[in-house]
């Protein structure tokens, strides 16, 4: 049978339009196998390499000096020593970075070298345009950039990375000794870029970041309020705000200790001199009676307050007296509040008395010690007592309270307009319409200083040829008309309206009774606000009688000597 010879297929020519193919080229002596020498992976000098070994295919390494040709690779001394094959191997990249190609393998033949472009650097990057110092360096591969070193910070670190070596140590760029030479570059190629500075130095060579400097505003601290005077706080901008005058004005009574000796001797041991506790309580202006409240303790060998004392030694409506007179004028407001609040139903009267007709600043001081003399909040109490729009009107009341003093208009700085347009809003949400929009007269009534309401009455007539008061009467009643009506007629007439509720509470007739409560709240009030002789003079003429023999006729026992006391004294003296 004839032997036949394998025909050798010609290579595949390349499309046309493209070079030929290189040329597989043998391996060069000296050249690393393509895809470099294996990387150990012990640190240098640390422990010994294993024996290089190679895919199959591949020519093994040059021989070791000495060696015979064709000798196999020595293995690795099993005291752990390096062979000398191992000291001629490059060595190993540094820790914490990457593996390192040691050479670059050499363009494939028939390629030419890559040819510096125009406008680049020998090293193949673009070149600076002309003028200019440079670019600045490439930042880092990651994390933050590298700050510039402060002339005092530390220096810098070595070049050859976080893990290089004292002075001892080979230098950067060259084999350590006895290590063949690393491979030349190869042409066209840049050089290998250096090793990034580690982070610790990067760290450490940033400067320290200064505080943050906030703006320091100015540290002030408002007033404490007291019951003498209610402050507001100032503002940087504009001028202070106005303070709200004194509540609590004229001079201590420089006797007022022994006014603390008779009351302290008038309850002692057993029963009580009523007359004694009338002399003083009812006799004596409202800073007078404060030091008297507040001292009384520091006598007392029994350790009670004034107010305690007084509910020990009596009762009744006469108790109720003498704690009003005791607590002052505002804290006698708080304490009848409380009472007309407190169980079953609500003593209307009594509540719109005490609170209806003040300055806002007047009741904020009155809500204030109701908390502190009850432990509840005054607002919360007079919720939970009353509904519907009573309870809106007391609300816009409190909201009035809680706003900052503003002083009392003037008839000179009323506002015409606002006053034109507030009695076309009543008249449209009374008279001028199917039912009463309640809330829209409430909040003109709450909001109005006694000036704007004095104007309001007068436009009004003007405008309707109606009173305000025969309107107000046709549309509301109930607790809203005891409302609107307490505090319309304080700023028409207060004089008449408290010399009429007087005579109110002293009903003529037979089988009427004295409504001692508000008999005894309305005399008090009238004796703090110092109204006391022209109420006495109105209601003379409003009802041709004496208020003093009146209340003889209406009162008796010590509640009579006290409303007496309190109506025919010498006001309020030291």
């Amino acid at each position: 049978m004839e032997k036949q010879t394998p025909v050798e297929m010609p290579a595949a020519a390349p499309p046309a339009g493209h070079p030929p193919h290189p040329q597989p080229q043998p391996p060069q002596a000296g050249t690393p196998p393509p895809g470099g020498h294996p990387v150990p992976q012990q640190a240098y000098g640390q422990y010994p390499y294993p024996a290089y070994s190679y895919p199959h295919g591949y020519p093994a390494p040059p021989p070791a000096p000495g060696a015979e040709p064709g000798q196999a690779a020595p293995t690795a001394p099993a005291d752990g020593s390096l062979t000398p094959t191992d000291r001629a191997a490059p060595p190993p990249p540094a820790f914490g970075y990457p593996p390192q190609q040691y050479a670059y393998l050499p363009p494939p033949q028939g390629y030419p070298a890559y040819a510096p472009q125009p406008g680049t650097s020998p090293s193949g990057t673009p070149a600076p345009p002309a003028g200019y110092p440079g670019y600045p360096p490439p930042p880092p591969p990651h994390g933050y950039p590298a700050y510039a070193a402060h002339p005092t910070s530390a220096p810098p670190p070595p070049s050859s990375g976080p893990s290089a070596q004292p002075d001892s140590g080979p230098t950067a760029g060259a084999p350590p000794p006895g290590h063949a030479p690393y491979p030349p570059t190869q042409p066209g190629y840049p050089p290998p870029a250096p090793a990034p500075a580690h982070y610790a130095y990067q760290y450490a060579l940033r400067p320290a970041a200064a505080p943050v400097q906030h703006h320091q505003y100015p540290q002030t601290s408002a007033p404490a309020p007291t019951p003498q005077a209610a402050t507001t706080a100032t503002t940087s901008a504009g001028p202070p705000a106005p303070k709200a005058p004194a509540l609590i004005t004229g001079a201590v009574n420089p006797r007022y200790k022994d006014d603390i000796a008779t009351i302290f001797k008038a309850t002692k041991g057993f029963g009580c001199d009523d007359k004694a506790l009338i002399n003083v309580l009812a006799a004596r202006n409202a800073a007078t009676i404060d030091a008297i409240r507040n001292e009384y303790i520091s006598v007392s060998s029994s350790g009670k307050d004034l107010i305690t004392t007084i509910e020990k030694e009596v009762s009744g409506t006469f108790q109720n007296a003498l704690k009003a007179l005791a607590y002052g004028p505002i804290q006698s407001e708080a304490f009848w509040a409380k009472m007309a609040t407190d169980g079953l139903g609500t003593n209307e009267k009594l509540l719109t008395e005490s609170l209806l007709g003040k300055e806002p600043h007047v009741l904020a001081a009155i809500k204030e010690h109701y908390s502190k003399m009850f432990g509840s909040s005054l607002e919360s109490d007079v919720k939970k007592d009353l509904s519907g729009n009573t309870k809106e009107f007391f609300k816009l009341i409190f909201e009035a309270a809680d706003k900052p003093y503003s002083r009392p208009q003037t008839r000179e700085e009323l506002d015409h307009e606002l006053i034109k347009k507030d009695c076309k809003l009543i008249r449209n949400a009374t008279s001028s319409r199917l039912g009463t929009d309640d809330i829209q007269v409430q909040m003109i009534f709450t909001r109005a200083s006694a000036a704007h309401l004095n104007a309001l009455v007068s436009r009004y007539y003007a405008e309707y040829k109606e009173s305000l008061r025969e309107t107000i009467k046709k549309e509301f009643s109930g607790h809203q008309l005891i409302n609107f009506l307490w505090i319309l007629d304080g700023i028409t007439d207060k004089a008449s309206r408290d010399a009429t509720a007087l005579e109110e509470s002293m009903p003529a007739g037979l089988g009427l009774g004295t409504n001692k409560v508000l008999l005894v709240s309305r005399l008090i009030r009238i004796y703090w606000e110092g109204d006391m002789e022209v109420v006495k003079k109105k209601y003379e003429n409003l009802f041709g009688k004496d208020l003093g023999a009146r209340i003889r006729g209406k009162t008796s026992g010590s509640l009579q000597k006290l409303c007496v006391k309190l109506v025919e004294g010498d006001g309020r003296g030291l």
